[in-house]
């Protein structure tokens, strides 16, 4: 989620938790060939991509070795499309097997194994096989994603992608995803960006045995020709060359339009669809998808990240489906602030329509990536109620596994889409959902056992979160036990009432945390008045019996202490006429004092 980016709120898919390497590789091999490779020291793997102006890419896996001695090696090749082989030398053996990692078995590469005799010194292998819009095309912007880039880790490894006339790269736009180094990406070594006489821009870089080299490009000057394509409340302003599968989701809106609003109890009016080609920085977060909200205002329009075409089916679907439940959502009236239940409840309904409108095992992908991402949080979920509060989270993956987690244990509980069915209605006897005790309690209502809900919240680490049904009844309840406290329990009288006002006040707005708060402490001082008062006068009596205590031995003591006759103050010219010590008068020429016998002082000169 980006929250206030250039005055807008962005309400995101994110696949942050899924890996990256996980959405762009789809399976991190473990590649056991059928055949142990010889390591020569001369083989080497040269990958040709060729990219049109529609985004279709025609790919040439090469592989060379200068040896005289028969020799093996292997590299992946894609199983979702045809591919062709020639050489130049004789090819011994060859097989392709699955790549199978944890149980599951890669949808898109598989392995090929061979062993080869040289002529002349040398063997050639060429493999070929083109994919249409390969790459994203949407002008001025463009992305590619390479093919899995992996082989025998014995051979060495290039790339050359040349890009179609009037595309433009810089090199910070080019960056290598190396899965041998736990994902890491940057700029590829031996990288270099040259426009050819034809037009057409070459990209020449090294490779490793496991990697893939991602390139944003731009056509600067140029803009997509596009079409308008409107379905039910669906509209999109697609690229031509893009039309078919707007309509594919436009259609799945559609198809999934009855359901949400059954789920969400609420109609849309219109809905705006768009594909955006993602940033290498997009890419990298992850990003699926946004609806951008302004302050105050509607939804914007849907986006859908285009790269998710090449994952597997369902995943593009789900990332739509979570897009348009951010409408529902709104409608709803949950302000995208409160992202654990925007995102948490969008990924929960994406999730099971997707899995009623037949993309199930896609679906249980999703979620059982999520579930595996969840389990590291313990069961401590209550962290996502500050989500949106801040700066986005370096863990933002946790977020969103731990806000799917809450809506996916309450439904596998109570009854899935059914419940939230219930919920929702639920919902429209509450004037402002901001609070999270409002929420919670739809969901205790649906489940016809709010104080368990609620102590669910409560297990989950979720703080200040009430039952908004109990705290009507106590408002109730205040107003008559604090309008009969005797008026003469003051200050504690007029306190209670003072507070049972904030706490109606911030009942009526939709504060029921706040008004839970003001209202505890009205009922402690109504309650308690009596005592409080007593306690109140006796303790100001006992400080002023204290205080008087203190004056009467002040007083005592000063009444006790030793008299001291008055010493008259003498200028010192007249020093000589009084006593020093007793004051007395001295007769003229008298040498000491007659009262008190000191020695008379002289007069200064």
């Amino acid at each position: 989620m980006e929250n206030n980016a250039a005055s807008r709120i962005r309400l995101a898919t994110l696949l942050a938790f899924l890996a990256v390497a996980a959405v762009a590789s789809a399976y991190l091999s473990d590649v056991q060939p059928l055949v142990k490779a010889q390591a020569s020291g001369n083989q080497q793997f040269t990958y040709f991509y060729e990219v049109d102006e529609d985004g279709n890419v025609q790919v040439d896996t090469r592989f060379r070795d200068e040896t005289t001695q028969d020799s093996s090696s292997w590299v992946v090749v894609p199983s979702f499309t045809a591919w062709q082989n020639q050489t130049t030398g004789l090819m011994l053996a060859a097989n392709v097997q699955p790549i199978i990692t944890a149980g599951a078995t890669n949808p898109f590469w598989a392995n090929y194994s061979f062993a080869y005799r040289p002529r002349n010194g040398s063997f050639d292998l060429s493999i070929t096989f083109n994919v249409s819009q390969y790459a994203y095309i949407i002008e001025p912007n463009g992305f590619l994603l390479s093919s899995e880039i992996e082989f025998n880790p014995s051979a060495r490894g290039s790339l050359v992608v040349v890009m179609p006339s009037g595309s433009s790269v810089s090199r910070s736009n080019v960056t290598l995803i190396d899965y041998t180094r736990g994902g890491s990406a940057a700029e590829p070594p031996g990288l270099s960006i040259e426009r050819q006489a034809d037009g057409t821009l070459r990209i020449d870089a090294q490779v490793t045995s496991h990697s893939r080299l991602a390139v944003a490009m731009t056509f600067p000057g140029e803009t997509a020709e596009t079409e308008t394509l409107t379905l039910g409340r669906f509209t999109s302003q697609t690229p031509i060359r893009y039309a078919a599968r707007t309509e594919a989701i436009l259609e799945l809106y559609n198809r999934s339009y009855p359901i949400l609003r059954d789920l969400f109890d609420v109609d849309l009016m219109k809905v705006d669809f768009t594909f955006f080609v993602p940033t290498l920085e997009q890419f990298r977060s992850g990003l699926g998808g946004f609806v951008p909200f302004t302050p105050g205002g509607h939804p914007g329009a849907v986006n859908v990240n285009m790269f998710y075409f090449r994952t597997t089916e369902g995943f593009i679907e789900i990332i739509a489906l979570h897009e348009l439940a951010h409408h529902f959502l709104w409608q709803v009236g949950v302000t995208p602030d409160k992202l654990w239940v925007h995102e948490g409840m969008a990924q929960y309904a994406s999730i099971e329509v997707a899995k009623l409108l037949g993309y199930r095992a896609g679906a249980e992908d999703q979620e059982q990536m999520i579930i595996g991402r969840a389990q590291t949080l313990g069961g401590h979920f209550g962290f996502v109620q500050s989500w949106g509060q801040g700066s986005l989270p370096p863990n933002i993956g946790d977020y969103y596994a731990a806000a799917y987690m809450v809506f996916k244990l309450l439904g596998d509980e109570y009854g899935g889409i059914a419940f939230y069915e219930k919920a929702f209605r639920a919902m429209k006897a509450f004037s402002d959902l901001s609070d999270d005790s409002a929420i919670a309690t739809a969901l205790g209502v649906a489940a016809i056992n709010t104080t368990d809900v609620i102590r669910q919240f409560e297990s989950w680490g979720f703080v200040d979160v009430i039952d908004v049904s109990q705290l009507e009844g106590l408002l109730g309840f205040a107003q008559v036990l604090v309008s009969g406290v005797n008026p003469l329990l003051q200050p504690y009288k007029a306190a209670a009432q003072w507070l049972l006002g904030l706490a109606g006040t911030a009942y009526d707005t939709g504060h029921y945390s706040n008004a839970w708060a003001y209202l505890i402490t009205s009922l402690f001082f109504a309650e308690n008045a009596l005592a409080l008062t007593v306690l109140t006068y006796a303790g100001a009596a006992t400080i002023a019996g204290a205080a008087y205590w203190v004056h009467v031995q002040l007083s005592y003591r000063r009444a006790r202490a030793p008299y001291q006759p008055m010493r008259p103050v003498v200028h010192p010219s007249m020093a000589a006429r009084f006593c020093y010590r007793c004051g007395t008068v001295l007769p003229d020429g008298a040498v000491f004092c007659p009262e008190c016998g000191s020695r008379r002082l002289q007069s200064p000169r």
